[in-house]
């Protein structure tokens, strides 16, 4: 009888004792490469029609209007701080003369600067993504005693962050 009190005991003993839980950790990770931010379309051209020369005894306005979508702006670039599409414009001219006029978009007028330097902040978005412009309106002032041809360079600029 010892010996089966003994074996049961030692059994007993065996239960008894505890058992450790092992850990480990470790990490996982996504690493989000920022795409780009891209001006797909811009205006190439305003066609603002014609204008008798006998009617340019006063500054005439002429207007046309840009489809929805003239402007596409492309936005995954991941930044946050939003973009501002901006533009900048060279005095109207015939290839011999010229004018000094101003171009207006979007209620946003900018006058002729030959250096591009100056410019004007046609739309901006904190929107990420896809980004159409609606149809605006474009206008221009001829002055007096104008004739012929006339045209100017327009540069359009897709900048980082949103102006104020």
């Amino acid at each position: 009888m010892k010996r089966i009190g003994v074996t049961i005991l030692i059994g007993l003993l065996a239960l008894a004792v505890p058992v450790t839980a092992s850990a480990t950790t470790g990490k996982a990770g996504v690493t989000v490469e920022p795409g780009t931010r891209t001006l797909d379309r811009g205006v190439t051209s305003i066609n603002f029609g014609k204008v008798p020369w006998h009617q340019v005894t006063l500054p005439v306005t002429l207007s046309a209007t840009l489809p929805a979508g003239a402007f596409v702006i492309n936005d995954y670039s991941g930044a946050t701080a939003g973009w501002t599409l901006s533009m900048a414009v060279e005095p109207f001219t015939n290839g011999s003369q010229s004018f000094d006029g101003s171009l207006t978009i979007n209620d946003v007028t900018m006058r002729a600067d030959p250096t591009q330097h100056g410019s004007a902040t046609l739309f901006r978005s904190k929107a990420s993504g896809y980004w159409r412009s609606p149809a605006v309106t474009a206008m221009i002032t001829v002055p007096v005693n104008s004739n012929d041809d006339y045209a100017a360079n327009v540069l359009y600029t897709l900048n980082n962050g949103v102006a104020q």
